[in-house]
């Protein structure tokens, strides 16, 4: 789960550092060209709440929601990877 919220982090850099040719389609609160210093703030973010939940969750339900999160995460990996958009830290 982690692995892939950070390789989507790593391409929502890419397109912040290259607003002329990518915007952020998917996410309304980073905005179509967010800095990349809102874009660290929101994957900071994200993997303290992902992994708080994976920390409150029972156990028998924290496969589905990690298994649930690496499906998304890496759906939007690999829809961004097929327009070129690469992982950038």
């Amino acid at each position: 789960m982690n692995l892939s919220i950070i390789a989507d982090w790593g391409q929502t850099r890419y397109i912040a550092n290259h607003p002329e040719q990518y915007h952020e389609a998917f996410n309304p609160i980073l905005g179509n060209h967010p800095s990349t210093g809102r874009v660290d703030a929101w994957f900071v973010g994200a993997l303290v709440v992902n992994n708080g939940a994976m920390i409150a969750l029972p156990k028998k339900y924290k496969p589905y929601y990690a298994g649930g999160v690496a499906v998304i995460e890496t759906y939007f990996v690999v829809s961004n990877n097929s327009i070129g958009i690469k992982i950038d830290f």
